[in-house]
């Protein structure tokens, strides 16, 4: 070998160490892994390999840019840490050249729950049941299914089925829990005396009904766990009740005393102008009917209000009145 070549090769054995290289103007890029299915709790780290005509490498992962489109990921130096579930894609970018990784992503492991309904705390009333459920979350708060989840109540106030359905059996105060593996939710419930059956206007009826039957064992053994359907509770108005009398009396006295004054005077003003015949008991009638018609449109309840009757009575009254003023007949 030349003295020259010698040279040279001397030259590109000390230096290559320190990144000199021979590679020539890069022409493509590849990532590797090319494609990445990863859960939300896991990271992966990239390398990045140019090559140029010749077909020469050459490793430019730390001389490389790179960008994802997961909202909840992000790249740490070069590696991509996962966050979002679903389908996304890595950017990676050297001297002009851009190479694009697929990625897609499950949920990772349960590390949160949450149960609704979630009032704290959540009132049930002895005569109804609530059904309970709940929302499994990874560390990324992705949604996730909880596996094996497992309803339990304390405080001794009720019993609670494999769906969720909580049954009050006593009045107190406890708590609803879920449980899968290590991870807990809860949610405090107060259970209150049984609602009557006054307390809806309009009737309500909540049914909550759950049968699970499993059965097993072809050798004839039956394993009925039957959940007994929940009480059906229903709401209805009774007669006279007192919610009635409340709808009745809820305006103030003060305007039932205008709208009485109003009416007595507008018959005042009719006796006043209208000429006394004997067409005055019809018109009583007719103030009457009226009168009632339009109380018991707005408050259903007419035996209860007080003024429609004094209204009809002293209308009667002024036209007994108007009667006696007026001049008698001569005889014949």
């Amino acid at each position: 070998m030349s003295p020259r070549l010698t040279a040279l090769a001397l030259v590109a054995f000390l230096f290559a160490p320190l990144g000199v290289h021979a590679l020539g103007q890069p022409t493509s890029l590849s990532v590797s892994p090319s494609t990445l299915q990863l859960t939300a709790d896991q990271s992966v780290a990239l390398v990045v390999t140019a090559k140029d005509a010749t077909n020469a490498t050459e490793d430019v992962t730390g001389a490389s840019t790179y960008s994802v489109t997961d909202p909840r990921g992000r790249i740490v130096g070069t590696t991509y840490e996962a966050g979002k579930a679903g389908s996304w894609l890595i950017t990676v970018t050297y001297e002009g050249l851009t190479a694009t990784v697929p990625v897609t992503i499950t949920a990772g492991a349960l590390t949160e729950m949450v149960i609704n309904p979630n009032s704290e705390p959540e009132i049930v009333p002895l005569d109804r049941t609530t059904d309970f459920s709940a929302q499994g979350f990874d560390a990324d708060n992705n949604r996730i299914t909880i596996p094996s989840p497992t309803w339990s109540v304390t405080g001794g106030i009720g019993t609670i089925s494999t769906r969720g359905v909580f049954t009050p059996t006593k009045l107190g105060t406890g708590t609803v829990v879920i449980t899968s593996g290590a991870i807990t939710a809860s949610v405090r419930v107060d259970t209150v005396a049984a609602r009557g059956t006054n307390e809806n206007v309009n009737a309500t009826t909540n049914t909550n009904t759950v049968v699970n039957t499993n059965t097993t064992n072809t050798n004839g053994n039956v394993n009925g766990d039957t959940n007994a359907p929940a009480p059906t509770n229903v709401n209805t108005p009774t007669e006279g009740s007192t919610d009635d009398a409340t709808t009745c009396t809820s305006r103030k006295n003060w305007l039932w005393g205008i709208i009485l004054l109003a009416l007595l005077g507008a018959v005042a003003v009719l006796y006043a102008f209208v000429p006394v015949t004997k067409n005055w008991p019809a018109f009583v009638a007719i103030v009457a009917a009226l009168t009632m018609s339009v109380v018991e449109r707005n408050t259903g309840c007419t035996d209860n209000v007080w003024w429609p009757w004094i209204a009809i009575l002293g209308t009667i009254g002024l036209t007994i009145f108007a009667y006696q003023q007026t001049p008698k007949q001569p005889s014949a």
